[in-house]
């Protein structure tokens, strides 16, 4: 991340981590190097769940769609930091919190209703409750699930950001 008076003054000598960079990203380091915020890949997303951080980066935004991984912000991209064959793995899954309603013993399938994957399974539990599993193997990180969901129970994470291993992609 480019060291701006902004970010300096702010606090901000690296990335956020809860941050989700578009499909086909190269490294962090990289991608901060590479893009010039020109925010070609958020105009170019059909589905409209790119947009840009409060630093001009874009980011994705799962509360909005879902992304479909049509690669059409690779082909806007012409800096290179978005780019197919040198990015980094797409480890983004969904996690879905303890507020979930199936979890509360209210019935709610609205995020397996839409997961064509069908990543989302519920086991049933006690007292009419049902607890959601996402199968890390089916899930693709589309976030098709998040913005469905009317408790706002599901984020996406980055599987590498999380594991520790942040390092990677700085």
């Amino acid at each position: 991340m480019e060291l701006e008076r902004r970010n300096f003054l702010r606090g901000r000598f690296k990335p956020s981590p809860g941050v989700i960079r578009p499909p086909y990203a190269v490294v962090e380091r990289e991608f901060f190097s590479l893009c010039k915020k020109c925010s070609d890949c958020a105009s170019s997303c059909e589905e409209k769940v790119i947009k840009l951080d409060e630093t001009g980066y874009p980011e994705m935004s799962f509360g909005l769609g879902e992304c479909t991984f049509c690669r059409d912000c690779t082909k806007a991209c012409e800096t290179g930091a978005l780019d197919e064959e040198n990015a980094r793995p797409w480890n983004v899954k969904a996690e879905i919190g303890d507020n979930c309603l199936s979890v509360n013993a209210v019935f709610c399938r609205t995020c397996g209703d839409n997961c064509d994957e069908e990543a989302i399974v519920f086991k049933l539990m006690l007292k009419g409750r049902s607890k959601p599993i996402v199968d890390d193997e089916l899930c693709t990180g589309c976030g098709a699930c998040v913005m469905v969901c009317p408790n706002k129970s599901i984020k996406m994470t980055d599987g590498q950001k999380v594991k520790g291993r942040e390092d990677l992609n700085v």
